[in-house]
């Protein structure tokens, strides 16, 4: 059985504060375009012998979290694992927890550490790729990333974390504008999630810091095959939904509008935006360029909806990002496809571990994965 060893939490300069090595059931989702999302629950005795070792262990788990917020003064706590690998240690961040003294449980919760510039409003700038720079969408996520993490010189993720847009030039040149109104982790996963792009935030030992890894699928081979013929196919059920389908945007902006056509000649499922990003100064094509990425984002959000919930056996050795082809019967017909493995979310009590692989592009869907997993 697959079990999970020790969880580790750390303060806000990523200095080790406790271990978590036993727990009464741990949830982790490994997400592919957004933060992943954790809740750990854990046996937590008011232990009143100082000499007991559980006594100091505990201690150190309520005195880091507790640390969190002092004197009106909020600091990070995050936690890591290595259960991915030593060279995937998925860091989260602490969103909340909860002590329940009558049952002596503690539970806690957050997503990934991306979701710690979701509490981020995103500056008003453009991003307008030129014949000297090399901007592709990768390399405009870390921009906007750092763009906002200096602000105000804010040491706290500057000493830790990195977005190096050297090291992430994937997908295809963006022309971008954010705005005061959206988050920095919203105009990072959606500009991402346009171009099939995923990330992930993994903590380097070496260097005591967590780094950005956007995830390029493009080029990524097809080699796992899933059937209803084989035994690693347990089970399947699909969902099909057009509730929030549309195919053509109208984007209009400051004396310009743009139209994006996804039709191919079919009935026009309609919507309408008004820009907020105003002209200025910028060149006329690349401000109708901006308006067409704004426009794909909102289709992008827009897709029919084909859920695909399969059960698969533990020996298939997946990831997020790969892509599987799956062949299954779906009413009176069968159908193939290469699906996307977009999220896996693993289980652990101390008796038994469970894996469940989400398939497809469930975007933006931060409530419902928290109502998936219990997290409130």
């Amino acid at each position: 059985m697959k079990k999970l060893n020790e969880i580790y939490i750390f303060d806000e300069k990523l200095k080790y504060i406790a271990t978590i090595d036993e727990y009464v059931k741990v949830k982790w989702k490994e997400e592919f375009f957004e933060a992943d999302v954790f809740s750990i629950e854990i046996d937590f005795d008011i232990i009143t012998d100082v000499n007991d070792e559980q006594y100091q262990k505990n201690k150190n788990i309520f005195e880091g979290l507790d640390s969190m917020y002092k004197d009106k003064i909020y600091k990070p706590r995050f936690i890591m694992t290595d259960f991915f690998g030593e060279d995937n240690i998925r860091v989260g961040l602490i969103e909340s927890y909860k002590i329940n003294e009558t049952d002596n449980k503690l539970e806690i919760d957050g997503r990934g550490f991306l979701a710690l510039f979701d509490a981020i409003e995103a500056l008003n700038k453009e991003y307008i790729p030129s014949a000297n720079t090399d901007d592709h969408a990768g390399r405009i996520a870390c921009d906007i990333l750092n763009d906002n993490m200096n602000i105000d010189n804010n040491k706290i993720l500057t000493n830790i974390f990195v977005a190096d847009g050297l090291n992430n030039k994937v997908g295809t040149e963006r022309y971008l504008m954010t705005e005061s109104k959206q988050t920095v982790y919203e105009a990072v996963t959606e500009l991402l999630s346009l171009e099939n792009i995923g990330f992930k935030t993994i903590y380097n030992k070496k260097y005591n810091k967590i780094y950005f890894h956007a995830i390029d699928t493009s080029n990524k081979n097809v080699n796992i095959a899933i059937s209803k013929d084989d035994e690693n196919l347990l089970s399947n059920e699909y969902e099909f939904d057009i509730g929030s389908y549309k195919n053509y945007c109208t984007v209009i902006g400051e004396g310009e509008v743009v139209s994006i056509d996804n039709t191919n000649g079919n009935i026009r499922f309609c919507i309408t935006i008004e820009s907020k990003k105003k002209k200025k100064d910028i060149e006329k094509n690349a401000y109708r360029n901006m308006l067409e990425t704004e426009g794909r984002i909102e289709l992008e959000k827009s897709v029919i909806e084909e859920n695909y919930d399969i059960s698969i056996t533990d020996d298939i050795n997946v990831i997020p990002g790969d892509t599987c082809i799956v062949k299954m019967n779906v009413g009176y017909k069968e159908l193939s496809k290469s699906i996307l493995i977009t999220g896996i979310e693993h289980e652990f009590t101390n008796s038994e571990y469970n894996r469940k692989v989400s398939f497809g592009k469930p975007y933006n869907s931060k409530q419902e994965l928290k109502k998936t997993l219990g997290v409130k």
